[in-house]
């Protein structure tokens, strides 16, 4: 298993910065990497809603299909992704700081078959750098949020 914690701090309010960071409708216009996101759900999105982000990584788009397990405006939100033998939690926190809001991405990769847990051992350079696509993600998103407080 794998963990790993990013804080963002986003000179905007908690109620927009969450708002953004939960746009996944337009998520692609903020987050260079992001191809499109298909909402799999009808409905506001809430607990239970599923998308399928598709992404450039490397020179190749990827689809993922991800859930959400936990929908708390403008306090957290919980995602969840199974892929490739593995399980992806992400826990995004939301809480205000100053005059803007501290975002908290706590994540845990969790090998789910054998293959899986060989693979998470000889691949802690992948690791690496899927930490450093989050973060930018982050910071991505950050900026949009902070354009939009100046607005």
């Amino acid at each position: 298993m794998a963990s790993f914690e990013i804080t963002q701090h986003v000179e905007a309010a908690q109620e927009r910065t969450f708002e953004l960071f939960t746009s996944f409708e337009t998520m692609h216009t903020m987050i260079p990497d992001i191809v499109r996101i298909e909402l799999l759900t009808d409905g506001p999105v809430c607990a239970g809603t599923r998308f399928k982000e598709t992404r450039t990584w490397g020179k190749r788009e990827h689809s993922e299909e991800m859930e959400i397990t936990a929908f708390d405006p403008p306090s957290s939100i919980s995602l969840l992704c199974q892929s490739c033998g593995a399980r992806y939690a992400f826990d995004y926190s939301f809480a205000a700081n100053g005059t803007g809001t501290d975002v908290t991405l706590r994540g845990q990769i969790t090998p789910t078959n054998f293959v899986a847990k060989i693979m998470m051992v000889l691949m802690k350079m992948m690791q690496k750098k899927f930490i450093a696509a989050c973060r930018k993600d982050m910071e991505h998103v950050a900026q949009a949020a902070e354009e939009c407080e100046t607005q």
